[in-house]
């Protein structure tokens, strides 16, 4: 009797034992995995969010190029027809450039994409949308905020209304709204 007390004691002792270890061991499994997810995941999403940077910084650095280009050219000049033209043709992401500027809040310039343009042969439409977009406001451009807003193309195309502050020079700021 005593030995079958002594034998179940060290059994149970036994089963607990392994339970400890299997459960402790699967609980280390888990947050090493765990963990190992998380990290992968922070670096995808770290890596994602500097492409996206260096899209936009590429995208904005050519709405500005062609900003400073098309405010300070003629409009009817065979110079910026050509330049245009052979952006456009180049370009597919940047599919139109308005100008706007802030103290009349009149659109100054603008420029479109053939793609666009065919879908805007009259441009009123398409300053109106800008104007008129939901969760994009060109005050807030004004006061020196960038604004993005997803709005949709008379074809059924998704595009991206992307606002950025833009200065020719002290007397005259502007606001530059890119269709990407």
């Amino acid at each position: 009797t005593v030995f079958s007390k002594l034998l179940g004691l060290i059994t149970l002792l036994l089963g607990v034992a392994l339970s400890f270890v299997t459960w402790f061991s699967t609980r280390l499994f888990i947050d090493d995995n765990t963990f190992l997810i998380h990290n992968l995941t922070t670096d995808a999403a770290e890596r994602s969010a500097k492409l996206v940077r260096a899209e936009f910084e590429h995208a904005i650095e050519k709405m500005r190029f062609v900003g400073r280009f098309v405010t300070t050219s003629s409009p009817n000049s065979d110079a910026r027809k050509l330049f245009l033209q052979d952006f456009f043709a180049r370009e597919k992401q940047l599919m139109g450039l308005i100008v706007f500027e802030t103290m009349s809040n009149t659109s100054h310039d603008i420029a479109l994409s053939p793609a666009l343009a065919s879908s805007y042969p009259d441009p009123a439409p398409l300053l109106s949308l800008v104007r008129e977009l939901s969760g994009f406001d060109l005050e807030q451009v004004k006061a020196g905020d960038v604004q993005m807003s997803v709005y949709e193309l008379p074809d059924g195309t998704l595009s991206l209304l992307l606002g950025i502050p833009f200065a020719r020079n002290e007397q005259s700021k502007s606001i530059l709204v890119g269709v990407l």
